[in-house]
């Protein structure tokens, strides 16, 4: 009996134990698990530049070339670039070449009309270089890039008119880089770079002197305005000068050098580029050691007496002056180097009169001043040309 109520003791303890064991599970409540918030990344504010740290400067904008005061319009109808531009002595009109295969010619008395009227005259078979006009405007001569030929063109009222084609074959090997009309139209001269001739032709297109500088390439050549002179730029520091010679009838006879070229006051480096006051009695010279020289050369040649060095003017910057043009009142002098600045000086005294920056959006090619020395047109590799007041 005891082992009886022994037993039923244990299995109710057992049955309570498990009860209680139940319930106290079911009374645990259960935690909802909250929510992970997302941190947002804070943005850093730009920090102002303290007291002493300096605050980077933004370039400031070029300002519009129209809105300088020289400024007078840009002729836009060249669709490559500009590679020459050229005043006519006899003041009728411009012109300008262009590596898109035309000559363009403006009359100046409409130049300034907003659509710039101008006469077109195609280039087949070949690109233009530089060219020049004769002294009474009835003629362009020509130089071509890409072959060793000339053009001459008739100018007229209505416009252009191809007149001759000189082959200057076998005379010239490579292209020429200048050619040039003397003022008593009698002579045409052509300069080559690298095969450094310089040929002397007849109003006809025959050649009646040919002859090498031997100094490894030629820069420039040019008439003196009374025509008896050719001026030689080489790749030498010195300009020489040469003597046309003619008979009683004004025929030609011979091509003698004049001034052998002063070595008191050259250049330092290769003369680039040449002009001729209007006297015929100085002779301007650009170099690449960043100067220009005004040269007295109304001397005694004939006893030995070389040119002599009135003035020397050196840009700004030091840069190589690539061109340079004389105006015809002898009283200004236009200078640019590899870049798109001009240059404006006095040529009586040397000083900077006007410097023009920006004037192109590329490479300045040419300068030319009109005949009454007013205006100074600018050509480029922008494919515009501009003209500029001069006279202020």
């Amino acid at each position: 009996m005891d082992a009886w109520v022994s037993l039923l003791v244990a299995l109710l303890l057992v049955v309570v134990a498990s009860v209680l064991f139940f319930l106290r599970g079911s009374s645990k409540k259960k935690v909802p698990q909250e929510p992970v918030e997302e941190k947002e990344t804070p943005v850093k504010a730009k920090k102002k530049p303290g007291k002493n740290q300096k605050s980077v400067p933004t370039k400031p904008k070029q300002p519009q070339r129209e809105s300088h005061k020289r400024y007078l319009c840009t002729l836009k109808n060249h669709t490559n670039e500009v590679v020459h531009c050229e005043f006519s002595p006899c003041g009728n009109y411009l012109a300008t070449a262009s590596e898109d295969r035309t000559l363009l010619l403006y009359k100046l008395k409409t130049i300034m009309e907003p659509s710039h009227p101008h006469r077109r005259v195609n280039i087949l078979g070949d690109v233009p270089g530089r060219f020049c006009i004769s002294i009474d405007g009835k003629y362009v001569v020509l130089s071509m890039q890409m072959t060793t030929q000339i053009n001459v063109y008739g100018i007229s009222s209505k416009g252009g008119k191809l007149l001759k084609q000189i082959r200057a074959q076998p005379h010239h090997k490579q292209p020429i880089n200048a050619v040039d009309f003397s003022s008593n139209l009698k002579y045409m001269l052509s300069c080559s770079s690298t095969d450094t001739r310089i040929n002397l032709w007849d109003i006809k297109g025959n050649v009646i002197h040919s002859f090498t500088t031997n100094q490894m390439s030629n820069q420039m050549a040019r008439f003196s305005p009374d025509s008896k002179f050719i001026a030689i730029a080489t790749i030498s520091t010195e300009t020489k000068l040469w003597e046309l010679k003619e008979d009683k009838k004004g025929g030609f006879v011979s091509l003698e050098k004049a001034i052998q070229g002063s070595s008191s006051g050259a250049h330092s480096k290769t003369v680039t580029c040449l002009d001729f006051t209007s006297d015929s009695k100085q002779l301007v010279t650009g170099s690449m050691d960043g100067s220009w020289k005004l040269w007295n050369i109304d001397v005694n040649y004939k006893l030995n007496e070389d040119a002599r060095c009135i003035r020397t003017s050196n840009e700004p910057n030091g840069k190589e002056i690539q061109y340079l043009r004389v105006s015809p009142n002898n009283q200004r002098l236009a200078t640019v180097s590899n870049d798109t600045t001009i240059i404006m000086w006095d040529l009586t005294n040397g000083s900077i009169v006007d410097t023009i920056e920006s004037a192109h959006d590329a490479k300045i090619t040419a300068v030319s001043w009109s005949r009454n020395s007013d205006v100074l047109a600018s050509s480029s590799e922008d494919t515009r040309v501009h003209l500029w007041n001069a006279k202020i």
